[in-house]
């Protein structure tokens, strides 16, 4: 993975390797000094490198690509990834997956919820970080059986503003 800076016309390359692996999902930290990824292949992780190529944090690696990562992307004051992580399985996945909290800190990776379908528009972060607003059920049909929660980061105790059986939410935002 190679990064071009526009104003000065040099490269840098970030992520190099000898493992037959493929780059997924990218996002960069708001701040734009780091780089998350996620790869498949050899090693199935997440991993966030500095501008200069140095690895900040691998958080969840697997060599037996049973449980894989499925970057969903920072909060807005980038403190805090969140990723879906489940089997490999495509009816696995499309049935929804647990959607985990992943600070940047050493702190341990938590579950925010159980089922959710592994759609980036199915998640959002209020502009603060302080809170997050998601479709939670289980199922691949986007219009049956799913609520919408918010929750805080911190305590991961969902509110349920819809609950599954009254309507079919669809794409939160602030």
């Amino acid at each position: 993975l190679t990064v071009w800076d526009a104003q000065t016309d040099t490269a840098q390359t970030l992520v190099t390797s000898d493992l037959a692996i493929t780059l997924m999902a990218l996002a960069w930290r708001p701040d734009g000094q780091a780089l998350a990824y996620d790869v498949t292949g050899m090693v199935w992780s997440l991993n966030v490198i500095g501008l200069d190529g140095a690895p900040l944090q691998t958080r969840i690696v697997d060599r037996y690509a049973k449980m894989i990562p499925q970057l969903g992307g920072w909060s807005p004051d980038g403190q805090v990834l969140l990723t879906w992580l489940g089997p490999t399985s495509p009816p696995h996945r499309e049935n929804g997956l647990p959607l985990w909290v992943i600070p940047e800190s050493d702190a341990e990776p938590r579950c925010l919820e159980e089922r959710v379908l592994p759609w980036s528009d199915y998640v959002d972060w209020s502009p603060s970080s302080k809170q997050i607003a998601f479709i939670g059920g289980a199922g691949r049909e986007s219009w049956v059986n799913k609520g919408l929660a918010i929750t805080d980061p911190e305590t991961l105790l969902p509110r349920w503003l819809v609950d599954s059986t009254e309507q079919a939410p669809l794409q939160p935002s602030w």
